[in-house]
């Protein structure tokens, strides 16, 4: 008799322990989730528009929901409103750091959790994707040199 009451006690600790410790697992999964992008479970469809540095072309970073996903979309417009420029790639939301202009110059950068940073060089009237390489451009934004540092400590 006094035996089953001691494993009756120490089940209920082992299910009050383990209960609580599934309680504070979750709060720090979901924190870490939260917290890795702030912006991203608050995700709104929304644009941002970022001049270039000479004011003559406009970054177009749309938030659109497809599918049930939010998608960052990314394009240029020249100075009269046109898209003169659509990347052929959605971004998803959730992962997505953002895109910025390259220091003084044309070439877009996009930086992702999910997909790395990618930068869309711009030549001959055309923007192309390319991974950055080493040495890294003069003209790389500080957001992007920033993104960069971090991941490859």
């Amino acid at each position: 008799m006094q035996k089953t009451k001691h494993r009756r006690a120490a089940l209920l600790a082992f299910a009050i322990i383990f209960a609580l410790s599934l309680a504070v697992v979750s709060c720090i999964v979901v924190g870490v989730l939260r917290f890795s992008n702030p912006a991203a479970p608050l995700a709104k469809e929304q644009t941002m528009r970022t001049q270039s540095f000479d004011g003559k072309l406009t970054l177009v970073e749309e938030h659109v929901r497809i599918n049930g996903v939010m998608v960052a979309q990314i394009s240029v417009q020249n100075i009269a409103g046109e898209t003169i420029y659509a990347c052929p790639e959605n971004y998803r939301v959730w992962d997505y750091y953002g895109t910025y202009w390259g220091n003084r110059t044309y070439d877009i950068w996009t930086l992702s959790s999910d997909t790395g940073m990618l930068r869309y060089a711009y030549e001959n009237g055309t923007w192309n994707a390319s991974l950055p390489q080493r040495p890294l451009p003069d003209d790389m934004p500080q957001e992007a040199i920033d993104y960069f540092a971090r991941i490859h400590r």
